[in-house]
């Protein structure tokens, strides 16, 4: 009788941890949500508190977000599918239309040609990549329409949760910087640079390479640093689309995870990278890069928002280097994406050559990359490890024409 009580009620505590793990691992991978709405509810009080007038750019920011960046990510997770996945859910069903039904070529190929000719081969093949999505979205759901809404609504709500965290990120970037001086730990940064430099800088390094480096060496370390957002939005695709709305969110959360520690960081720490405390930085920096102005914008920015005189609106101002999001993003879309080995290896070769792009824009301190590295890790301990035993074999389990019948948008 004794042991029995004793048995029911070593059951019973078992039972209360096990329930309390599962709450504590709730809170632990949705504790993105509960972040962003406390910082969507904060956001007038803290603009007021830093003397702002809060107003977004909404014109600016939704032609970047949901027209550059959108098209351009569109083309990335098309580049990626034809690389990472079987030919037989991508390449192979496109042309077996044709062969089926030989009209389409003649629609196709004079659309292919104008496009080329009139937007050049990279802005026709995000064209091509556009039509082509549409196309086989619409013919893989049977030409029903509810499917295709259904479908794109799977990838639109990780997006626009994305759309939603950026733009607080942004907003208070603009409150930090009101409030405190940005650069006022640059020198501590710049101190460990030169002690994992050997004595060097990033800076004192750029501009001695700068004298060997040709032009195009700059413009190509230029179209790296800004297409690594392609890489995310082609992240968030993919993973919608195979994966499904959740493990999209999941996604999302997760960078979003890493742009709340860098706001934190931020706040205590603020620096904004090596173009800001080298003084003759924009005499040796080319100044034919979109990135000279950006980085003279931001300075200028700053410096108004200090003073309690702009902007008038919140924008893309981003004024935090350290840590480096531009590492900590990618790490965590290969965390992401580590199913589809071949695409990882792509996106792995894309990183290597990233890490040299940041340094030569002089973005980022060395510190700052190492800083990204942990915050990513950080940031999918967070919100994904380890993973959860049933979702791992649900979604293992899922065979490739399962998927394909399952999520159209995939075979794209």
């Amino acid at each position: 009788m004794v042991a029995s009580c004793v048995q029911a009620e070593n059951h019973r505590v078992e039972r209360a941890r096990v329930q309390l793990a599962d709450v504590l691992k709730a809170i632990r991978i949705n504790g993105h949500y509960f972040l962003s709405c406390l910082l969507a509810l904060a956001i007038i009080p803290a603009f007021k508190a830093a003397g702002l007038g809060f107003s977004v750019s909404w014109h600016r920011l939704i032609s970047l977000y949901w027209v550059g960046l959108a098209a351009h990510s569109i083309l990335a997770a098309v580049v990626f599918a034809v690389i990472g996945l079987p030919s037989r859910l991508t390449v192979k069903p496109f042309l077996s239309r044709f062969t089926a039904q030989k009209g389409r070529l003649l629609i196709f190929a004079p659309f292919v040609v104008w496009a080329f000719w009139k937007f050049g081969i990279y802005l026709g093949l995000i064209w091509i990549s556009i039509a082509v999505v549409s196309t086989e979205l619409y013919d893989r759901s049977e030409g029903n329409l509810l499917t295709v809404a259904r479908r794109i609504g799977s990838v639109v709500v990780p997006a626009l949760y994305l759309f939603a965290g950026l733009i607080l990120v942004f907003a208070y970037n603009d409150v930090i910087a009101a409030t405190k001086d940005i650069g006022a730990y640059d020198w501590v940064f710049l101190k460990t640079d030169s002690y994992l430099l050997h004595g060097n800088t990033i800076s004192n390094l750029v501009h001695l390479a700068s004298a060997k480096l040709s032009p195009r060496m700059f413009i190509f370390a230029e179209t790296m640093y800004y297409r690594m957002f392609d890489q995310v939005g082609a992240a968030i695709i993919l993973v919608s689309a195979y994966q499904g709305t959740r493990r999209g969110l999941r996604l999302v959360g997760t960078m979003l995870t890493a742009y709340y520690i860098a706001i934190i960081f931020f706040y205590f720490w603020p620096s904004m990278g090596p173009f800001y405390t080298c003084r003759d930085h924009f005499v040796h920096f080319p100044h034919w890069l979109k990135t000279y102005d950006f980085q003279r914008t931001f300075i200028a920015n700053a410096k108004l928002m200090l003073g309690h005189k702009g902007p008038l609106q919140v924008n893309t101002d981003y004024f935090i280097a350290f840590p480096s999001l531009h590492i900590a993003l990618p790490i965590i879309v290969l965390w992401f994406m580590r199913r589809w080995k071949p695409i990882v290896w792509c996106l792995v070769a894309l990183d290597v050559v990233l890490v040299p792009a940041i340094l030569v824009l002089e973005w980022h301190y060395v510190v700052d990359l190492l800083g990204g590295i942990v915050v990513a890790i950080t940031a999918i301990f967070l919100n994904h490890f380890p993973d959860a035993p049933s979702e791992h074999k649900q979604v293992g389990a899922q065979s490739s024409a399962e998927a394909l019948r399952n999520e159209p948008a995939l075979s794209v």
